[in-house]
């Protein structure tokens, strides 16, 4: 079965706490406030992978759905993380834990009747970082020390750049696939054998180069993990049902 996540999707925030981000537009736009270009890929790998769709629906300013809930330092953002205690608890019970455990039980009802998943959780990311340019089209994040994941983002880039998308394709870039995620937290509870999970990051640079650019780069993709996931010994197409959840 495969399954697609996109934890950045929007950055709505609500009713109940816009009070806090008065003034903070221009943030809850930035790459701060959401992944843009990530709910659209994510709708396109959904809708060619014929795979169920987990959408996260507030910004990453009120809470960090991609954050496992033990981390201190970045689940919250400077404007819920002096909230009292019970404020973030709200949150947490509120937006937080009704999305992951979504995903969880997903991947454990699957699991549970023998089949292995595969979880594309998808991002984008600035195509700038502390005055640095990342040059990369497409980043496959993983975990080096799971062979399964490893071989699998091996042959996906490979499957990409051999099409002739004229994309720039780099394993674990920008960030470490072992950092703290929801793939990485996911990795925690189902074996390899079980759970394979690969997080897409695209450059926001082709998001915001217009339709044409964006639409290639989603359509190889598309492909790409299509062939990539059907090959023998590998089958994970037909197990789920298509369609979007919140």
């Amino acid at each position: 079965m495969i399954i697609v996540t996109c934890e950045h999707a929007v950055n709505s925030v609500p009713r109940e706490y816009a009070s806090l981000f008065k003034g903070s537009s221009e943030l809850l736009n930035s790459h701060y406030g959401f992944d843009a270009g990530a709910e659209g890929l994510a709708v396109t790998l959904s809708t060619f992978l014929n795979a169920p769709l987990y959408k996260g629906s507030v910004s990453r300013l009120l809470i960090d759905l991609n954050r496992s809930s033990g981390n201190t330092k970045s689940l919250f953002s400077r404007f819920t993380g002096r909230l009292p205690s019970a404020k973030r608890e709200e949150i947490l019970v509120s937006w937080y834990r009704p999305f992951r455990q979504k995903v969880e039980a997903a991947v454990r009802e699957s699991v549970e009747r023998g089949e292995r998943v595969l979880h594309i959780s998808v991002h984008t990311f600035t195509p700038v970082m502390k005055g640095k340019e990342r040059r990369c089209h497409l980043g496959i994040l993983y975990d080096s020390a799971r062979s399964a994941e490893r071989g699998f983002s091996v042959e996906l880039k490979k499957e990409i750049v051999s099409a002739g998308s004229g994309l720039i394709v780099r394993l674990n870039y920008p960030y470490r696939g072992k950092a703290d995620g929801h793939t990485a937290h996911m990795r925690r509870l189902f074996p390899q054998e079980s759970y394979l999970g690969i997080e897409i990051e695209a450059n926001q640079d082709v998001f915001y180069a217009g339709k044409e650019r964006w639409e290639r780069l989603k359509e190889a993709l598309s492909r790409a993990l299509s062939v990539t996931s059907g090959r023998p010994g590998r089958d994970l197409h037909g197990t789920g049902d298509s369609g979007s959840s919140q």
